[in-house]
Order: C-alpha cells, then sequence, then structure tokens
C-alpha cells in the first residue's frame, strides 16, 4: 500500500523440506500464477538474501530448466524477487511487480522490502511453527485417548482375573466360617484365617 505496486505475489515451500516453491497469495500479476511452482528458482536468488532484478535472475537461469520457470513471471511484469530468509533458512520468495506511477522502485522502496522481508520471514517461522504444536498437541491429546482406553481395557480385564481366581476361595472361607461358627471349630476358623491372608 506505502509504494502502491501494481502486483505482489508470495511463493512458499509446497511441503516441508521438499525444496518445491509454489504461489501461496498472488495478485495482480497477469496471467494468474496460481498454479505455479518451481524447485530451481530458489538456487537463483542471491546467497546474502538482498533483492534480485529480473536480469540478474534470467543471467544465471540462461541454459537451465530454471530459464522457463522465469518466463511467466517476466510475462506478467515481475520486477523485483525478495528471498525471505530466516536464520539462514528460505522461509519464502516475495515477488513484487511495478508501481502504480511506473517509477522504477527507489533505493529507499527496497530497503522498506528488505525490512519487510527479514519480519515476513519471522513470521512464516513463527505460524509454522505454532502449527508443528498445534499438530503435536493433537498428537499427544490422540495418544492420551488411547492410552486411556487401554488403561480402562487392562482394569476390566485384571478385575476379571482376579475375580475368576478370588472368587472360588472367597466361597471356600465363606463356607469354612460358617461351619466353624455353627460347630465352634478353633482349627477351621485359624484355617479360615490363613485362607484369607
Amino acid at each position: 500500500g506505502t509504494m502502491r505496486l501494481k502486483a505482489i505475489a508470495l511463493l512458499m515451500p509446497f511441503r516441508e523440506g521438499e525444496g518445491r516453491y509454489c504461489v501461496r497469495v498472488e495478485k495482480g500479476f497477469e496471467p494468474a500464477l496460481g498454479d505455479y511452482s518451481s524447485k530451481g528458482l530458489p538456487g537463483l536468488l542471491p546467497k546474502p538474501g538482498r533483492p534480485a532484478a529480473p536480469e540478474e535472475l534470467r543471467a544465471q537461469a540462461k541454459g537451465t530448466e530454471s530459464e522457463a520457470e522465469l518466463a511467466p513471471w517476466t510475462a506478467a511484469g515481475a520486477q523485483w524477487w525478495i528471498p525471505l530468509l530466516h536464520q539462514g533458512k528460505l522461509e519464502g520468495i516475495l515477488v513484487v511487480g511495478a508501481k502504480m506511477t511506473d517509477e522504477f522502485l527507489s533505493g529507499e522502496d527496497l530497503d522498506i522490502l528488505d525490512t519487510l522481508s527479514h519480519h515476513a520471514a519471522s513470521a512464516i517461522t513463527r505460524a509454522r511453527q505454532v502449527k508443528q504444536l498445534h499438530d503435536q498437541v493433537r498428537e499427544i491429546q490422540n495418544l492420551s485417548r488411547k492410552l486411556l482406553t487401554v488403561q480402562d481395557e487392562i482394569q476390566e480385564q485384571i478385575a476379571l482375573e482376579i475375580h475368576a481366581e478370588a472368587m472360588p476361595s472367597i466361597v471356600g472361607v465363606s463356607r469354612l466360617l460358617e461351619d466353624a461358627g455353627d460347630q465352634f471349630e478353633h482349627d477351621k476358623i485359624e484355617r479360615a484365617q490363613e485362607e484369607l491372608q
């Protein structure tokens, strides 16, 4: 908005660790590049993370597979490629078109984009970490539910086993005590106590 750009796009990794980048947000580029994906483009970007002009990228891509990946962007009017680096890792690529006034981006504009790229890269990293945490919490909750189910099943099994093993002894003790009570036989009462122990 401050620079009044005609077009802007954000490319981000398709999947973590895959190395393929696709358009996540795109506004103003014609033709629309919503289904675009690239594997070679990240390797063309300058290593220190500074913005790159299209002619710089085209020179590096000449004669490689990446040359075809750049063609739609050139046709759509891409002016600058800004790598979004966080702690040396490429989190995404910001692609900007011309200004509404058709002026070139000034040094001050590029400084603003550079600052924006650092903030965007940090935000993307944090968002990914939050998503990973949510996924881990969900996994822990699922494991917790499974553990409770298994625990209930084990307790039920133990209860059945105890019942099956203890019931004959309890019945036997009960009869011994009844007999002992009827006949006042001291040795039967002792045997019942031993059985209970």
